[in-house]
């Protein structure tokens, strides 16, 4: 591989359960289009990562998401603190209305692409079927779009957290060795992720409503880490 990946990947609801539609939108809020929260501060602004996505996996009775990264090697560090960082604040309540639709209009314009193939279509039907009925595919847009902010928040303070994370680094051939551990990540997030949600919330102003309760300081997480 010519550049880094980083792969950090979380269990996630079940497919066509309520909480999964709340997914669904928690996940193109982060990744899908240009200004996507992860694209637009991870790319456009910070020039950090060339490309990234979300690699959703979807099942009856489990979900699981990769959020994956390419990167030059010595960026991992900044790129890793700065998605922390942005799921901090998204878990404090940092999203807003226009964040929200742009996610939903996106999810439901590719849902109507991908019906306009036959086989697609079919596909689609089928799944829905398996899993459920196909009338949960025929209300799934409307499902989608009653997603509301509070419940994407909910899911991300349920889901998107360290014990719950695996964080996979991938380094291209000739590349420093960096023996990344839970240790070192867990070590390296205590000591940056308190001041990084700060300064986030200066520049851009904090969540509300916040959450006095909460602490920037995260717990020790059971995260496998591949270096």
């Amino acid at each position: 591989i010519a550049e880094a990946k980083l792969l950090v990947g979380f269990s996630m609801p079940a497919a066509l359960t309520p909480q999964w539609y709340a997914a669904q939108v928690l996940s193109a809020v982060l990744t899908e289009g240009e200004t996507s929260i992860l694209n637009r501060q991870l790319k456009e602004e910070k020039g950090w990562v060339s490309s990234l996505k979300s690699l959703p996996l979807d099942l009856k009775h489990q979900g699981y998401l990769a959020l994956q990264f390419s990167l030059d090697p010595s960026r991992l560090d900044n790129v890793e603190l700065a998605l922390w960082t942005e799921l901090e604040r998204l878990k404090s309540g940092a999203l807003d209305d226009q964040d929200l639709e742009r996610a939903k209009n996106l999810l439901e314009r590719n849902l109507y692409l991908e019906r306009e193939e036959l086989i697609n279509f079919g596909f689609e039907l089928a799944r829905y079927e398996a899993i459920s009925t196909h009338r949960e595919w025929r209300d799934s847009v409307r499902r989608l779009r009653a997603v509301t902010s509070e419940q994407v928040i909910e899911v991300a303070k349920t889901y998107l957290t360290l014990p719950r994370s695996t964080v996979l680094e991938y380094l291209p051939k000739g590349a420093k060795p960096r023996g990344a551990s839970v240790e070192s990540l867990m070590a390296f997030l205590e000591q940056r992720l308190p001041n990084a949600v700060k300064e986030a919330e200066l520049i851009a102003g904090p969540a509300a409503p916040p959450d006095k309760d909460k602490k920037a300081k995260p717990a020790r997480p059971a995260v496998r880490t591949v270096g």
